[in-house]
C-alpha cells in the first residue's frame, strides 16, 4: 500500500469519535463533571428556579381564595362584582394608594399593586400578602443556601449572609432583634428538617427542609397559614448542589 494511504487511514482513525455522544456534540459520561450526591443536608446548594414553584403565583392564589369571589370586601361593592369599581384585574384597587400612602414609588420596586384599597374599605378583612414586609424573605428566595449541621444547631446561611439558626433541642428561644440572625424551633421528622415558626399573616408557620432521593437536590417547602383563609400557601423551593462546592462527608 502507498505511503499516503496509510497516512490517510491514521489520521482518519484519530478523527473518528469515541462514541454517539461525542459525534453528536455531547460530552461523554466519563468526562462530564457531575456532582456526587450527597447523604445529609450539609453544604452548598444553588437555586433552581426552573422546578421551584412560581412563589407570587401561590401568594396570589391565596390572597383571591381568602377575599372571595362573590363580592369583594365586605361592606363595599356589589355582591357578585368582585372587587369594587370593576376588580382585578381592569382596573386594579379602587381608592388611590395603599393606606397611608403606600410603599413609596407606588408598591413594590417593580410595580406592585394597581391602585391600592379603596379608601372607606374595611382592610382589615383583606391582606395584601405579596406586599406584606414579613413576607419578602419567603417570597423572594436566596440563590445560594449554606447548611451546616451542629446538632442540636442547624444554620441556614443565604447569599447576603443572613442566618437561620434553628435549635432541635426544645430550648427556650427569645425573640432576636438581629433580623440578620434569627433562631427557631424545629424538629427532625426522620431525615426532614422542620421549623416551627409563626405566620406572619397569622397562625403558624412551618420550613421543611429535605434531600431528595437521589441526593442530588435539596427540597425547602414552605407551609405557611394564612389568617385570612383555611387554605395555607405551600411553596416549594428546589435547589442543585452547588458546582463550586465539594462535600466533606
Amino acid at each position: 500500500m502507498a505511503p499516503s494511504l496509510l497516512v490517510s487511514k491514521r489520521l482518519n482513525a484519530h478523527a473518528a469519535p469515541d462514541s454517539p455522544a461525542q459525534s453528536q456534540g455531547q460530552p461523554s459520561t466519563q468526562s462530564a463533571n457531575k456532582q456526587p450526591p450527597r447523604t445529609t443536608l450539609a453544604g452548598s446548594w444553588k437555586l433552581n428556579r426552573d422546578q421551584s414553584d412560581d412563589p407570587l403565583q401561590r401568594v396570589r392564589a391565596a390572597e383571591s381564595s381568602s377575599r372571595g369571589n362573590t363580592g369583594g370586601y365586605p361592606g363595599n361593592g356589589n355582591p357578585g362584582s368582585g372587587y369594587p369599581g370593576g376588580g382585578n384585574p381592569g382596573g386594579g384597587y379602587p381608592g388611590g394608594g395603599y393606606p397611608g400612602g403606600g410603599y413609596p414609588g407606588s408598591g413594590y420596586p417593580g410595580g406592585g399593586r394597581r391602585g391600592g384599597y379603596p379608601s372607606g374599605g374595611q382592610q382589615s378583612t383583606g391582606q395584601d400578602i405579596e406586599a406584606n414586609p414579613k413576607m419578602q424573605s419567603l417570597i423572594h428566595p436566596s440563590g445560594l443556601l449554606d447548611l451546616e449541621l451542629k446538632s442540636p444547631e442547624i444554620d441556614v446561611t443565604d447569599d447576603v449572609l443572613h442566618k437561620l439558626i434553628l435549635y432541635t433541642d426544645g430550648r427556650k428561644l427569645q425573640k432576636s432583634k438581629d433580623e440578620s440572625n434569627q433562631e427557631v424551633p424545629a424538629h427532625w421528622d426522620g431525615s426532614r428538617l422542620v421549623s416551627d415558626e409563626k405566620s406572619p399573616i397569622g397562625g403558624k408557620m412551618n420550613r421543611t427542609f429535605e434531600l431528595s432521593r437521589d441526593g442530588l437536590q435539596l427540597y425547602e417547602i414552605l407551609h405557611i397559614d394564612n389568617g385570612q383563609s383555611d387554605t395555607p400557601i405551600t411553596i416549594r423551593y428546589v435547589y442543585d448542589i452547588a458546582s463550586s462546592d465539594t462535600e466533606n462527608d
